[in-house]
């Protein structure tokens, strides 16, 4: 609400509360539902910790606009491979030096560019299908070597059978070398 707030009196930010679920309206403004198709008009991005949705984050990053993150204890799998100020440029845990970040951003226009197309290239290779599926296939199957019972196998279960046809995916993830334990 702060950053609602803010932009009342700052032409660069045009930011607003889309709904007061959680929170009495305050000094925030309270504005009309933003379309994601709609994200690439802007030159910069905010992702920020909150009631917001998660799963918009790699969209913002496909906008080719300036991503401003917040630094925060909260993850998607893919986050550590982001470098700050390589491929977005890191906002305070309380997102308090928005107004400083944004100046500078728009001081130095070309870095702001560079910036934003880094963190484009970066997603777009990230978060390539067989990337998600490698990781989700990991993710399982370490969390399968956790388990210290049998799984039951009730008898209304459907067996789907594999198609010969289709080769499987011999999940081989470079990208996984390097990222920390997540379960």
């Amino acid at each position: 609400m702060k950053i609602s707030a803010l932009s009342m009196n700052n032409t660069a930010l045009d930011a607003g509360i889309t709904s007061f679920q959680f929170y009495e309206q305050g000094n925030g403004t309270k504005v009309p539902i933003v379309p994601m198709s709609d994200f690439g008009n802007y030159k910069f991005q905010l992702l920020l910790d909150g009631t917001v949705a998660p799963y918009r984050a790699p969209y913002v990053f496909q906008t080719s606009s300036l991503v401003f993150k917040q630094k925060s204890k909260f993850a998607e799998w893919w986050y550590p491979y982001l470098r700050k100020d390589i491929d977005f440029v890191e906002l305070d845990e309380k997102a308090e030096n928005i107004e400083e970040k944004i100046e500078w951003a728009l001081e130095n226009d070309e870095i702001a560019e560079w910036i934003a197309q880094n963190g484009f290239e970066l997603t777009k290779e990230l978060l390539k299908p067989e990337n998600v599926y490698c990781h989700y296939l990991q993710a399982f199957e370490q969390y399968s070597e956790l388990m210290d019972y049998e799984p039951i196998v009730s008898d209304e279960f459907q067996l789907v059978n594999k198609d010969p046809e289709v080769t499987v995916h011999n999940c081989n993830c470079e990208l996984e070398k390097n990222l920390r334990d997540e379960l």
